[in-house]
């Protein structure tokens, strides 16, 4: 993968408490492979908040787990990866 690319959040959760909430969701965007392919990634990603003074301050972001796919693979090839 090469650095660069974007992404959008996509069905985000959030988890508010008095002084900690946590916010998980998708992170879906694209990027390209290693042979200036366009692939689609997608990250699972939790971000840990703490309330200071009144305000939210993220503590943490932490990916879940990464996923990577393109058409190349739903047919089958995964060399690729």
């Amino acid at each position: 993968m090469n650095l660069g690319g974007a992404v959008e959040p996509l069905d985000m959760q959030l988890f508010v408490g008095e002084q900690l909430a946590i916010a998980q969701n998708y992170e879906k965007g694209t990027n390209q492979n290693s042979k200036g392919i366009d692939v689609v990634v997608m990250i699972l990603a939790t971000n840990i908040f703490r309330k200071e003074g009144g305000a939210w301050k993220r503590l943490a972001t932490i990916p879940i787990y990464y996923l990577t796919y393109s058409s190349d693979w739903a047919a089958g090839s995964c060399s690729d990866r």
